[in-house]
């Protein structure tokens, strides 16, 4: 034979000898004996089909590598058995469309990825099978019209979205259906003139928003739709004056308050006339009056408008 096909035929030899070598089966194990994961290695990269099992042997996932990076169809379990997730990898990324169940195999969410990124159209469910939420994502972002609803099948609240945050006009609702509160969202925060509901419909308070914090004037109501209290809020705190009324809708008392307390006069009412009154300095009362007379001879009328 002539030396150089015996060379060649000798590298070949060599050369398969080495690649033979570099892929090889690999297990691994639990403390307990039990096989933790399995599948092959190539110039110490996962390569081909691998499983992956908890401690008590049941199977956790399961699918392709290539270069260390998932890729293809994958399979996760729960320690129960039951479906986890399922769906494809590009690149150790997760891509197009996917599942994600319960423990009691009931759909969780489902919709698709790109690059490892929320995209398109999604579902939530509650664990009952009733949609939960829907609506789309941009680049993992909440976008455009959201749809929230209860385990009743009951709407929630709804509204658009702009860059993961709430925009423009949006309503709730209570489980039995009546409307609980309406209003603006601007950049994700409440903004504007707000209203907000009994579960019987009738209005429970309303007044204003800036910045996600209650501003200027607003007004409380019971369930019997008779007044409770109406005053001023500053950056989210009571401020100024309160007036609160009794059953029959008349003023019963009124204070001065500062970020949520008592912070000047309080004015207690009887048929509509002062009977008592007391003074209060950052929530702490500092002085009282049982008359209307030895009140006006310490203080002047001036200070209660």
């Amino acid at each position: 034979m002539p030396v150089n096909k015996l060379l060649s035929i000798s590298f070949c030899f060599l050369f398969v000898s080495a690649f033979c070598q570099e892929k090889e089966y690999y297990k691994a194990y639990h403390k307990n004996g039990k096989m933790k994961e399995e599948g092959w290695i190539q110039n110490k990269q996962k390569i081909g089909y691998w499983k992956f099992y908890y401690s008590t042997g049941v199977l956790k996932k399961s699918g392709a590598f290539n270069k260390d990076e998932e890729t293809g169809y994958w399979y996760s379990y729960y320690e129960n058995k039951n479906p986890e997730k399922e769906g494809f990898f590009e690149k150790g990324k997760q891509t197009k469309y996917w599942k994600y169940y319960y423990k009691n195999k009931n759909l969780l969410k489902e919709g698709a990825y790109s690059k490892g990124i929320s995209t398109g159209y999604w579902k939530f469910f509650h664990s009952n099978g009733a949609i939960e939420k829907e609506g789309f994502f941009e680049d993992g972002k909440k976008t455009n019209y959201w749809s929230y609803h209860y385990e009743n099948k009951q709407l929630k609240e709804g509204g658009e979205y702009s860059e993961d945050r709430k925009e423009k006009y949006w309503k709730s609702y209570h489980k039995n259906g009546v409307l609980q509160k309406k209003g603006l969202y601007v950049k994700g925060e409440t903004s504007g003139y707000w209203t907000f509901y009994y579960e019987n419909g009738n209005l429970q308070k309303e007044g204003r928003f800036k910045n996600n914090k209650e501003t200027k004037y607003w007004y409380f109501y019971r369930a019997n739709q008779s007044k409770e209290k109406e005053g001023h809020f500053l950056n989210g705190k009571q401020d100024k004056w309160w007036l609160y009324y009794d059953d029959m809708g008349h003023v019963n008392h009124k204070c001065q308050l500062k970020e949520n307390q008592k912070n000047g006069y309080c004015l207690m009412y009887e048929k509509k006339e002062i009977v008592k009154a007391s003074k209060y300095r950052k929530g702490k009362k500092i002085k009282e009056w049982t008359d209307l007379k030895s009140f006006k001879k310490e203080n002047s009328l001036f200070d209660l408008r």
